[in-house]
């Protein structure tokens, strides 16, 4: 055989390589299925989340009716007014658990007037001031002191350290309405002056 001639490779070793590389082949795809798997479970996992949070986010954006709450406003005075307005640009979104909504009604209700929930909470800023004497319970819910009438279907809070009394008349069905009288303490205390004639519970 001469030097430069190349030995001549046998069909086995041909056979034995072409057997090799498809093992490796198959090594490769197994490792690349199995690390796919993961992948894939963890990306479906994540649109079946997201699908479940979109469905939630519809269901909690058709918890109340579209249509607007009528609310019957007292009729106030420019200035007092004015005062009434500044309070409602600063009310909470929602109130509690409770989704805001559209107002309409008389005497610029949907700027001094507001409304949460179905049924709904309403919130009437200007209201005539609930006489107690002094004596009276009352609550102080925060920067702001409230008092409490409850009906048979509501429980109305009155505030009753304010130059313009404020008042928010909550549905029984809902539970604890105290609380929602407390979120609306520190707007009512920011945006409504205080008065300087209130019951002595209302100084602890």
């Amino acid at each position: 055989m001469a030097e430069d001639e190349k030995p001549a490779v046998s069909a086995k070793s041909r056979d034995e390589k072409a057997t090799a590389s498809r093992q490796e082949r198959r090594r490769a795809a197994r490792i690349a299925t199995l690390v796919a798997i993961p992948v894939t479970l963890v990306a479906l996992f994540g649109a079946i989340s997201f699908m479940g949070s979109m469905a939630g986010a519809e269901e909690e954006s058709s918890d109340v009716p579209d249509e607007a709450v009528e609310v019957a406003a007292p009729d106030l005075s420019d200035e007092d007014f004015k005062y009434c307005r500044a309070l409602i640009t600063k009310l909470p979104d929602p109130l509690g658990d409770l989704k805001r909504r559209v107002v309409s009604g008389d005497n610029g209700a949907p700027e001094i007037a507001g409304a949460w929930g179905d049924p709904a909470a309403k919130l009437r800023c200007g209201v005539e001031p609930v006489k107690v004497a002094k004596d009276a319970k009352v609550y102080r819910l925060g920067p702001t002191c409230w008092f409490a009438d409850k009906s048979k279907k509501t429980t109305t809070w009155t505030t009753v350290d304010r130059e313009l009394a404020v008042e928010l008349t909550v549905p029984n069905k809902y539970e604890q309405p105290g609380q929602l009288a407390q979120a609306l303490s520190k707007p009512v205390d920011k945006k409504i002056p205080a008065s300087k004639d209130a019951p002595t519970g209302c100084s602890s």
